[in-house]
């Protein structure tokens, strides 16, 4: 048996750090907590806005949305089916927010933090996902606008958009898949972010490329059909089709992109948590 198995509860051993991906999970687990607090911190922070700042938060919130749902239903005649535009659009982009914004603030997850990492050890790898909440704001708001928009249209048209419960709950596994997905991919980049301070911007321009290469604007049979497998190839093309096939129990249920995004995922996940501990130390020194 093991000192740290056999010690008391109120005696706190210092060993050295087990390498080893089942060391890393081991120890963010033990300070769970301290995740827990991190994240509820900067979601604080990022939510103290004055009323005419809540105000300005949402309207950034949904105006891009439907000032491209007007610009492309009616300039570049898409359309969405059975489902409003507005409401087709608002849906899409909202899960791809939660990608791009998760991915965007747990890329910066450490430069932010330096203060703190640079002072005193504990698990850096809590961060990752605590400071995904930053983004969470602007997505929590979106929902609420999609919420809003579900009811308008149940006035205007008098037709229920929203899909049965169990399409519902089995669409909320995108937005988890999507988050998950952006905290693994912040696992590589956040450790390139801190002496390297460039690659966000970097990532802000590959991300623009990479949303419209996904169907967030477009349906995806709007895609040639004999084009249709290079979406698929696509990670989030399966995970924001899941969400709308979700929501609205119409659409395309792309089952082949959707293993394809959770076996990324795994790899990618696993490769970031190996990365990622391996270069830590190291990036912590250079901030």
């Amino acid at each position: 048996m093991s000192a740290v198995a056999s010690a008391p509860d109120d005696v706190w051993i210092i060993e050295p750090r087990a390498p080893g991906i089942g060391a890393r999970l081991a120890e963010a687990w033990r300070y769970r907590r301290l995740g827990f607090y991190f994240a509820h911190k900067i979601f604080m922070d990022a939510t103290r806005f004055t009323p005419f700042g809540w105000v300005l938060m949402t309207a950034r919130a949904g105006a891009p949305a439907l000032v491209t749902a007007f610009v492309f239903s009616q300039v570049g005649d898409f359309s969405s089916g059975a489902i409003p535009f507005p409401l087709f659009v608002l849906v899409g982009m909202t899960v791809w927010h939660l990608f791009e914004m998760s991915w965007l603030w747990g890329t910066r997850a450490l430069h932010l933090n330096a203060k703190l990492v640079t002072r005193v050890y504990f698990p850096r790898i809590l961060l990752v996902p605590a400071s995904t909440f930053r983004g969470m704001v602007m997505v929590m708001l979106q929902l609420v606008l999609t919420v809003a928009l579900i009811f308008y249209y149940l006035i205007k048209d008098g037709q229920w958009y929203l899909a049965d419960a169990p399409h519902v709950l089995i669409g909320m596994l995108a937005p988890i898949l999507a988050w998950l997905f952006a905290v693994s991919l912040s696992l590589w980049t956040s450790v390139i972010e801190g002496p390297k301070r460039e690659i966000r911007y970097s990532l802000q321009q590959f991300l623009r490329f990479w949303f419209f290469l996904t169907p967030v604007l477009y349906p995806l049979t709007f895609v040639p059909e004999h084009l249709q497998w290079l979406l698929a190839l696509n990670p989030m093309t399966g995970i924001v089709e899941l969400w709308r096939w979700g929501l609205f129990g119409q659409g395309q249920l792309d089952v082949f992109s959707l293993i394809l995004s959770t076996v990324l995922l795994v790899v990618v996940g696993v490769g970031g948590l190996v990365v990622f501990g391996r270069a830590e130390a190291r990036m912590v020194d250079r901030l």
